[in-house]
């Protein structure tokens, strides 16, 4: 029984042997579907399928020749040929935005697998494809601040450069395009260093001059802007922490290649904005939610994005913040912001369930008024047809609409987000929710229709007025239809929503590299182990090596009870993620916390540590003052040791955190949290 209606549900979660599997229920039967620790694998194919038969400038077999030779972009008395790249949609619109971000998801993920010496020919396909957005990247700076943005075409040239159908647009210079342009070189600089070490350092002294004249523009605009910063998404608005949060990835990568702190500085300030525009504390609402962004400090508008998603932006960074530098003083605001948009989104989805598709947003019931005045009507309508949360706030499942419609490029970016930060905080049901919007994405939905083209079943045509359908491309996405809010899937093959669309699948590639694939386990043990599937009862036993005692396993995704030589722990496993453990008796440490809090802000954390020897608890906090902060054990083996910290809330309206960190190792680190509002 949910929000949605009432429903049966089959789960089966216990069927864990590879194979291709149909279910027969009542007579009915299903198309063969495939159980498999790596079953996104062909997925991740296809959509590279799709950019390679979307790239300009280079002849593909059955969709187009080597095209727009006469497409050039043009600064003052300056002319760059721009063909290149990806084209971007059902048209030939091609742009920085998409190809840099396309070329950076797939450097990406491309460092995952080389990390895990894994799928060389997923590799190498990678390479290939993101190696050609990165050479369009480099190919359409000017060098001296401004670079070719994007170009709107609908029309194949005749590639004879001074006849009346060349394509020419003019050179800007702007911070996002130069953040997104230095992040693509500085990941690809760290990719192809040992490769390409030519152009490795072509791209990484392109990145650090993109990331100067980002930040040269940052503070003109600063200075000439009465409002926020940054054009977004947002139809009537600005967003002022956009361009910061990718200014955020180019820093800590340009930090890594170069170990210059500088970088760091900047992107610890940016990450102030970010955290600003949070909603906090806990509203006054009849249905209260917090985490969610606002387009500014000031904090007037609830930040949504619109058939184009950014949401995982703001995430993306304060994540690669806290993974990249442990020891800085603000790790526990990140950490926090954080968590606190992850528990928002998870709050959300409760709405969609047994779908698990993430509504698009709170809306406020005044924000009508932001639009033109043709649309306040229809906007208005929109958001009162949402859910009411109370005090005038309303939760839509889909977006309030202006003339695009179509939202897998809104809820793909929330699953990033989410993905992003269940990888942080080592939490499994985020990471869950995050695939589900890959599932609804390729059948999982009222309709029972795979959405990319190629994949699954009964895939409609799509909306490529000059490519024709391509396997692995996907659309703009399910639609509502009129005010309502609740999902519309028309026949007719029409844009914008059926139209193929280069950003979805760009955050397809993006999900994939949190996960395609089963955690890797490895580290020590003394006898043989025991991983107990806590959902399915299964047992895995593995054998560690005779002479060092090393072992190595890859498992799917869930909560397992590990057992050997006495020792005993529970861990959470993540797809496509790397786990250390030492098994051994005199090194294995496994712990537990609770908490509980009062109304009058009172907190008290109980942990419960198991294990052998002196080990050391450290607690990290955001909204609480703790008497302590360091506690210390000395475990006997078979015992156990509850240790207490006290403390009390800062804020009573706002959520508090903590992150506890066992003898100095984050990677061990557990989190708690609670509210004195909740009691």
């Amino acid at each position: 029984n949910t929000h949605l209606g009432s429903y049966q549900v089959m789960d089966f979660s216990e069927i864990q042997d590879a194979g291709t599997y149909l279910i027969d229920a009542g007579g009915i039967r299903t198309h063969p579907f495939a159980i498999d620790p790596n079953v996104w694998r062909t997925t991740i194919l296809k959509v590279l399928n799709f950019f390679y038969m979307e790239r300009c400038g280079e002849a593909i077999p059955g969709i187009h020749g080597a095209c727009h030779k006469d497409w050039t972009c043009v600064h003052g008395d300056k002319r760059i040929v721009i063909n290149g790249g990806w084209h971007d949609a059902g048209d030939l619109t091609q742009g920085l935005g998409n190809t840099a971000e396309a070329a950076y998801v797939m450097f990406s993920l491309a460092e995952y697998l080389h990390s895990r010496n894994d799928d060389p020919e997923l590799y190498n396909r990678l390479m290939e494809e993101a190696e050609w957005g990165l050479d369009w990247v480099i190919k359409t700076s000017f060098r001296d601040g401004f670079r070719n943005g994007g170009s709107i075409s609908s029309r194949r040239t005749n590639g004879i450069i001074g006849d009346n159908d060349d394509i020419t647009s003019k050179a800007r210079n702007t911070p996002m395009d130069h953040f997104v342009a230095s992040a693509t070189e500085a990941i690809g600089y760290r990719l192809l260093k040992q490769s390409d070490p030519r152009k490795a350092a072509l791209s990484l002294k392109m990145a650090e001059e993109d990331f100067h004249y980002a930040v040269e523009g940052m503070a003109i605009e600063e200075e000439t802007s009465s409002k926020s910063i940054f054009r977004g998404t947002f139809d009537s608005d600005y967003i002022e922490h956009l361009a910061p949060s990718i200014g955020i990835l180019s820093a800590v990568d340009l930090w890594k290649a170069t170990g210059n702190t500088r970088y760091i500085d900047y992107a610890a300030e940016w990450a102030k904005i970010i955290i600003n525009s949070q909603q906090r504390a806990i509203p006054d609402w009849e249905v209260p939610l917090a985490g969610f962004f606002y387009t500014s400090q000031q904090k007037e508008h609830i930040l949504h994005f619109v058939h184009h998603g950014r949401e995982h932006s703001p995430i993306l960074a304060l994540t690669q913040l806290c993974e990249s530098l442990p020891d800085h003083p603000d790790w526990m605001k990140w950490y926090s912001a954080v968590t606190l948009h992850a528990q928002y989104l998870q709050n959300i989805v409760q709405y969609t369930a047994p779908y698990g598709v993430i509504p698009a947003s709170v809306y406020s019931d005044q924000e009508y008024l932001l639009a033109p005045e043709s649309r306040q009507e229809s906007f208005r309508g929109q958001v009162q047809n949402g859910i009411p949360l109370g005090n005038g706030h309303y939760l839509r499942l889909f977006p309030v609409w202006m003339d695009y419609r179509g939202h897998f490029g809104t809820i793909l970016p929330q699953g990033k987000s989410l993905a992003s930060a269940g990888y942080l905080r080592g939490d499994l049901e985020s990471v869950q929710i995050a695939q589900q919007q890959l599932e609804w994405v390729i059948g999982r939905n009222p309709f029972s229709q795979s959405n990319m083209w190629g994949e699954g079943y009964d895939f409609p045509p799509l909306y490529t007025v000059l490519s024709g359908d391509m396997v692995g491309g996907l659309p703009v996405g399910i639609q509502t239809r009129g005010t309502a809010d609740v999902p519309y899937w028309p026949v007719q093959n029409s844009w914008t929503y059926k139209e193929i669309w280069s950003f979805p699948a760009i955050s397809w590639i993006s999900l994939m590299r949190n996960v395609a694939g089963p955690a890797r386990v490895e580290g020590f043990a003394e006898t043989d182990i025991e991983f107990i599937d806590n959902t399915t009862g299964k047992v895995i036993r593995v054998k560690p090596g005779l002479l060092n005692g090393r072992f190595k396993v890859m498992l799917s995704q869930g909560i397992y009870t590990i057992r050997s030589a006495g020792v005993e722990l529970t861990k959470v496993l993540l797809p496509a993620r790397d786990y250390q453990l030492d098994l051994r008796p005199e090194e294995a440490l496994d712990f537990e916390i609770i908490q509980t809090t009062s109304s009058k802000g009172e907190v008290t954390i109980e942990l419960t540590a198991r294990g052998r020897g002196k080990h050391n608890f450290k607690m990290r906090t955001d909204n609480i003052s703790l008497k302590k902060t360091t506690q210390e054990v000395d475990l006997k083996q078979g015992n156990t040791i509850t240790l207490k910290w006290q403390g009390q809330i800062s804020s009573k309206n706002t959520p508090w955190i903590a992150v506890v960190v066992p003898d100095g190792d984050l990677s061990l680190r557990k989190e708690v949290m609670g509210s004195a509002l909740a009691n």
